[in-house]
């Protein structure tokens, strides 16, 4: 198959829906698009990469799980075949303020109380190069350090997380949190992907108002922000030595690497 090709499963299905392709993009082995259809706007998935396969079949698996009727939902997937899905397209509303935050935290809260099956690890590629990057950049080691032993000796209960919380990951539409890409998710310390959320997040009001959220969440406030404080380390170290180049957010980081001052006084370091 080309390169560029659509795989022929996911085309037929296209066709059978009288959908037409608006916009493709490609991140690394993976493809993705939107399609415009009789029934509504359509987005479809799917990789080159022969051991996709699986996070594919686990992708669809949580999605049953957590279904498309609680502020928790999972946007059904319409057609699949071993290298391709196709959902119904949510259209998000922009993050921001009290209603999105509520809609966020309860959708985090549900997250926490099921039981998600989890997609083997796969061998970390490039760890020293990232090792590197690392090394070189403006996120001071011993942060690093620090964090690794909040995250390891984290005194909160551990539950079931979704592993990369975002506004590109929950989108908010018709009054619920529509969550997709599963692949990370897994166990972790309570509050921590409400945490995540807030470390992608601009304004400092709905940061605020998030942390809160994570504190009531995890029921220890000192923990939660000795937690906030890890977080914040791993996600700006997220954004400085991702192995892929599109990951990458040397901005991103630079905002984040702004917050950690204040982020170490409220953990008490």
């Amino acid at each position: 198959m080309a390169v560029d090709a659509i795989p022929p499963g996911l085309t037929e299905a296209l066709e059978r829906r009288g959908a037409t392709v608006e916009r493709r993009w490609w991140e690394g082995a993976r493809s993705y698009l939107f399609a415009g259809s009789p029934e509504g706007r359509l987005f479809g998935r799917a990789s080159l990469d022969p051991a996709d396969s699986s996070m594919l079949e686990h992708e669809i698996a949580v999605r049953e799980i957590v279904g498309a009727e609680r502020p928790l939902r999972a946007p059904p997937v319409l057609e699949r075949g071993p290298d391709w899905l196709l959902e119904t397209a949510i259209e998000p509303e922009p993050f921001g303020g009290v209603a999105h935050v509520d809609l966020v935290a309860a959708a985090a809260e549900r997250l926490q109380a099921l039981d998600l099956p989890e997609l083997p690890a796969r061998p970390q590629r490039g760890s020293f190069r990232a090792r590197l990057r690392l090394l070189g950049s403006p996120l001071p080691v011993a942060d690093l350090r620090r964090a690794r032993r909040v995250l390891a000796d984290s005194r909160l209960p551990l539950v079931t997380t979704h592993g990369d919380f975002h506004p590109g990951n929950v989108l908010i539409s018709s009054g619920a949190a529509w969550v997709v890409d599963w692949e990370l998710c897994g166990h972790g310390p309570s509050g921590s992907d409400l945490l995540h959320f807030a470390s992608t997040v601009e304004s400092p009001e709905d940061r605020e108002r998030l942390l809160d959220a994570a504190v009531e969440l995890a029921g220890d406030r000192d923990e939660a922000l000795r937690l906030a404080y890890a977080v914040l380390v791993r996600a700006t170290a997220a954004k400085l030595s991702a192995s892929q180049p599109f990951d990458r957010d040397p901005e991103g980081a630079k905002r984040l690497i702004a917050l950690l001052p204040a982020a170490r006084r409220a953990a008490g370091f």
